[in-house]
């Protein structure tokens, strides 16, 4: 694991540690030093390089001190319970060991929330905005009803007629059997047309179209009767 290049540093505690109080200026000086090596160990906290534990003149080199300069200055950290030894013997700063042991717990939870979070989104996604799979197969009888209810809707919407429309060859037999000739109704069926292709907007919208053009041949025939003039019906019959 790399070190890192800096770590907490408390001088409130440093400042509020009896025991180091009462070493002198040169063994609070070499637990600073020793402090250094701790903070760059792994696990943090031992006085350990390369996972080797520091013996007596390792610490004298380190600092710069005479062998038994170093070994007195230690006996005064030890005496005032300064540092602490594992069972290895090994020497460890009490207060670094536990604040790196929180980190590594505060980083383990951090990492497990993140894990989690990740699980339920993948089990979880989130819901699709556009169609994930084509159209479910339908059965014959369930088609048929929904093209039904779609024609019944549009009846009941209406339509406007086709530019294109054409007299449909039962509306001409029906007008014939009320009496007109084949000429006349295909003349009313171009002005019947023209009349409500012309119509704008709702007025123009019909739910029956073949009602209407009966209608429209109805109104035509009474029109020619009120104005007095011979209607078609009575011209047709008197051929007979």
């Amino acid at each position: 694991m790399a070190e890192l290049p800096w770590s907490k540093f408390f001088w409130s505690d440093w400042e509020s540690d009896q025991g180091l109080r009462l070493c002198s200026l040169a063994a609070q000086g070499l637990w600073m030093r020793m402090l250094c090596v701790c903070a760059k160990h792994e696990p943090k906290g031992y006085l350990c390089i390369n996972g080797h534990p520091l013996d007596v003149d390792a610490i004298a080199r380190l600092a710069g001190v005479a062998e038994t300069e170093a070994e007195n200055l230690l006996l005064e950290l030890d005496r005032n319970g300064v540092f602490s030894r594992d069972r290895k013997g090994r020497i460890y700063s009490r207060r670094m060991v536990k604040d790196d042991k929180r980190s590594k717990e505060g980083r383990k939870h951090k990492n497990r929330g993140i894990r989690e979070a990740a699980d339920n989104k993948a089990e979880n996604p989130p819901p699709s905005r556009g169609p994930t799979r084509g159209p479910s197969p339908q059965r014959p009888e369930a088609r048929g009803q929904i093209e039904k209810t779609e024609a019944n809707a549009s009846a009941k919407k209406g339509s406007r007629l086709n530019g294109d429309w054409e007299l449909p060859d039962d509306w001409l037999s029906w007008a014939v059997s009320e009496g007109w000739s084949e000429g006349v109704v295909r003349e009313q069926a171009k002005r019947f047309r023209d009349y409500w292709i012309a119509v704008p907007g709702q007025k123009g919208v019909k739910l029956d179209w073949e009602a209407t053009f009966r209608n429209w041949i109805r109104r035509s025939e009474a029109k020619r009767a009120g104005s007095g003039s011979v209607s078609q019906i009575e011209r047709y019959r008197s051929m007979k």
